[in-house]
């Protein structure tokens, strides 16, 4: 039987799966109603005693995979020329885990937390990258930053979905920052750039098979930190 703290993250799981089915129908707006509900129901588990709060990456090796897949977000073909990482992640929880029962991890919480909140920036991201509104551009930059601040608070190595989540997030924001008016020839900018090269490499060396996250993807991110570079030569 599963405990309550389990039949919530299977709860959020739903209600992020039936965001993505609105969104493919192009129902933006009530998607990110249904993304934000699916949201509130993490936030409240947070505070949960089911918690585990010692849980480590290194326990990772012990645990079942998560069921992570991503169903793409069409983009206007204006960005062509810098690949957006635009799919949304579609997750199922890991119910059954050791030591104890009906328990539920924290760094499973907060990923799946990242997720919907990478979802939601992503509808945004499409939204600006349609209109061209910098207000979405930045509304979408300030929820990747969020999902990016849970991210930062686990390590990365050793949990695949994690670090590709934060790949992606990295990735996206680097396109926003080209948008914008602020250049992306910073300390901060070449920052980011050096740790998608890291997490890059680390994930295609790993050989994990992530399905939301294709080593040909990878790939692709690869050469936009590139493109950045050769945007900051020619601006320099």
């Amino acid at each position: 039987m599963l405990s309550p703290a389990q039949t919530l993250l299977i709860e959020a799981a739903r209600l992020n799966r039936d965001a993505i089915a609105l969104a493919a129908q192009g129902h933006v707006i009530e998607a990110s109603t249904v993304l934000r509900q699916a949201l509130d129901i993490l936030v409240h588990l947070t505070g949960d005693d089911a918690i585990d709060r010692t849980g480590t990456v290194g326990q990772l090796s012990n645990l079942p995979r998560r069921a992570v897949s991503a169903i793409a977000l069409p983009f206007s073909k204006d960005v062509e020329c810098f690949c957006i990482y635009n799919s949304l992640l579609l997750f199922e929880p890991r119910t059954q885990i050791a030591p104890t029962a009906g328990v539920v991890m924290e760094l499973d919480v907060s990923y799946y937390s990242s997720a919907i909140i990478f979802n939601l920036a992503l509808l945004y991201h499409q939204r600006a990258a349609v209109t061209g509104s910098s207000k979405f551009y930045r509304a979408a930059n300030s929820m990747y930053a969020k999902g990016l601040d849970i991210i930062q608070n686990f390590p990365q190595h050793g949990d695949a979905d994690m670090a590709a989540l934060k790949l992606s997030i990295l990735n996206n924001q680097a396109h926003i920052h080209l948008q914008l008016v602020h250049s992306s020839c910073d300390a901060d900018a070449g920052g980011a750039s050096e740790e998608i090269r890291n997490i890059s490499s680390a994930l295609l060396h790993s050989g994990t098979d992530l399905p939301q996250l294709k080593a040909g993807m990878i790939s692709e991110i690869l050469l936009n930190t590139l493109m950045t570079s050769l945007h900051c030569a020619s601006t320099a």
